[in-house]
């Protein structure tokens, strides 16, 4: 240990240990340090630790995080505090809140820049994805006053409508 550094328990919360080097102090709980110069970013850091753990792989999508209460405990903040951080997770696309459920890791957005023009095959090889169809539905019909149009036929022909569902790794994304 460094001659200028103390370790004590803190009285505030359980498992919770603050190390004073100099002037600085922070705080380590459950292999998290976090810095406790600056308590009003505390939500931050909390945020931070959970997006870290989203994506590196430790949470993955479709997993629960632990509840609020195992989160105080493990972080030793406010459930304000948690409640920001999450909301903050949100606000980012990485988690979604699932009432009556819990907060679960997010699957990834999949946005598009409409500056130039690409196909769904295209843009799901872009993003390291897999592309596939699936048809859900096919028939004969007659062919309305739009389709007439965009297909350069009479109305009232008879044209094949094809319903079907375009995947990226085996997850539906449009119909």
């Amino acid at each position: 240990m460094n001659l200028g550094a103390q370790l004590s328990p803190s009285s505030t919360s359980l498992g919770r240990y603050v190390r004073r080097i100099g002037s600085h102090e922070s705080i380590r709980r459950y292999n998290v340090v976090m810095s406790a110069a600056h308590d009003s970013l505390l939500y931050a850091r909390v945020e931070t630790v959970l997006a870290g753990e989203i994506t590196d792989g430790d949470l993955k999508v479709g997993d629960q995080l632990p509840t609020e209460d195992s989160l105080i405990a493990r972080f030793g903040v406010s459930r304000i505090t948690v409640r920001r951080a999450i909301q903050n997770l949100v606000s980012r696309g990485l988690v979604e809140i699932r009432r009556g459920k819990g907060t679960f890791v997010a699957a990834p957005k999949i946005t598009q820049d409409l500056k130039e023009l690409s196909g769904f095959v295209e843009d799901m090889h872009a993003l390291g994805r897999k592309p596939t169809a699936r048809v859900i539905g096919k028939e004969v019909v007659t062919a309305n006053a739009t389709v007439a149009s965009q297909l350069a036929l009479t109305r009232g022909e008879r044209v094949v409508r094809i319903r079907r569902v375009r995947l990226a790794d085996g997850v539906p994304l449009f119909l």
